[in-house]
């Protein structure tokens, strides 16, 4: 991948995912985690990953299920089904931040040569986790509109309702 690319690529995914995890942390009401941002905002991506399918390419031939696959063969990969396995997390269907995020390498590769923009997510979440803490406190969920298709999926439109008044947290 050209630096050009590389940086275009890192400059493209620093906001959707950071919008997705902090709607999914303000629509799952986890006021209680906000001491571990970092499992915080690991199961904020795992609960309802944005991208739902991934295409890879095997570099190696590979046997799955007594099914001989070979190098080069293409591998569709569905994060939204993977997240909610209940053979690797402990309880799929709630967010919960016991539910093993060390198989974060899921949704991000390895980090070696996974996603440039692993580190941008977390950096921006992480840096906006402070200035919703007290709205944390004052936000009460009234519903959600979800953007949803074979691929990508997220909240659309978070609706909230901050002491007297009604506000839309729109993500993208």
């Amino acid at each position: 991948m050209s630096r050009v690319m590389a940086k275009f690529s890192i400059f493209a995914t620093g906001h959707e995912t950071p919008a997705n995890v902090i709607c999914n942390i303000i629509y799952h009401d986890v006021k209680k985690y906000r001491d571990n941002s970092a499992k915080m905002i690991s199961e904020g991506i795992r609960i309802d990953p944005p991208l739902q399918r991934i295409i890879r390419y095997l570099r190696e031939e590979i046997e799955i299920d007594g099914q001989l696959l070979p190098a080069g063969a293409r591998l569709g990969l569905h994060l939204g089904l993977a997240s909610r396995d209940k053979m690797v997390f402990k309880n799929p269907e709630k967010f919960d931040i016991s539910n093993g995020q060390e198989q974060l390498e899921l949704f991000f590769g390895q980090p070696k040569a996974g996603c440039p923009g692993r580190h941008v997510v977390f950096q921006i979440t992480r840096s906006l986790m402070p200035l919703l803490d007290d709205a944390l406190d004052e936000w009460a969920v009234s519903g959600a509109e979800w953007l949803s298709n074979p691929d990508v999926r997220g909240i659309l439109k978070l609706y909230v309702q901050c002491r007297d008044c009604n506000l839309k947290c729109v993500p993208a």
